[in-house]
């Protein structure tokens, strides 16, 4: 049995902080794992499933209102995060997070701007 399918099929049976955090952590924990885990009580859990690069849009977008500032940081941070969810966060109550959003906001204009530009030779 491979790695990946042994934390699948315990992840129904999670009772362990420390478990949990290297679910959170492991780059290769399914999609319906991470927004299991999503709703842990532990701000580290949803810290890192907030940071995981295989979290899905829809679990970026609830977890965008947790009360702790941390995990809607690094929510503006994540690529998979909708742009709708940053721009949102630019208002946030936290100035770290309004912060972090605005950046990260300016950063995706930027790549869309360059990527849509043509390309100019010499």
């Amino acid at each position: 049995m491979s790695h990946k399918s042994t934390y699948n099929q315990e992840a129904a049976d999670i009772r362990d902080e420390k478990t949990v955090i290297l679910l959170a952590a492991d780059s290769y924990t399914s999609n319906n794992t991470l927004l299991f885990i999503a709703n842990n009580k532990s701000a580290k859990v949803r810290m890192l499933v907030a940071a995981h690069k295989s979290t899905l849009p829809d679990t970026l977008t609830t977890l965008s209102e947790d009360d702790e500032y941390r995990v809607r940081r690094i929510i503006a941070r994540n690529p998979n995060t909708p742009i709708e969810v940053v721009e949102k966060l630019t208002e946030d109550s936290h100035e770290l997070v309004r912060q972090t959003a605005e950046k990260h906001k300016q950063m995706r204009l930027i790549a869309t701007h360059n990527e849509s530009s043509p390309e100019h030779t010499i």
